[in-house]
């Protein structure tokens, strides 16, 4: 399945939720079993740092997020972002830095 591209990039919102450990693949497959086309994020970092791609990186965000049509959502698996263990930091740390060389004037929404 293709998404709409994504005509500016503007924001980059972080988001938290214990999904306890589901992959984005997971998360895909449960948003799927519930209609929805795939998951809503772009990213998805897992409780050891690992990072999933959730939806292509130039793609329209999930239609009910704020700014979907201007915005790359990331979400962790954590209650909240002071509940980070220091592989999931490291690996947000690296995702936002990467981000910003590719889009200098994002702003980081936490």
């Amino acid at each position: 399945m293709k998404f709409k591209v994504r005509k500016s990039t503007d924001f980059l919102y972080i988001l938290t939720q214990d999904i306890q450990g589901k992959t984005a693949y997971e998360l895909r497959m449960e948003a799927m079993r519930k209609g929805e086309l795939d998951i809503g994020v772009h990213y998805v970092i897992q409780k050891d740092g690992s990072v999933d791609q959730g939806r292509e990186p130039y793609a329209v965000a999930q239609h009910s997020f704020r700014a979907p049509e201007r915005s790359i959502y990331v979400l962790v698996d954590a209650d909240s972002l002071s509940d980070l263990s220091d592989a999931q930091a490291f690996s947000l740390d690296e995702l936002i830095s990467s981000t910003q060389g590719e889009y200098p004037n994002i702003q980081i929404m936490k």
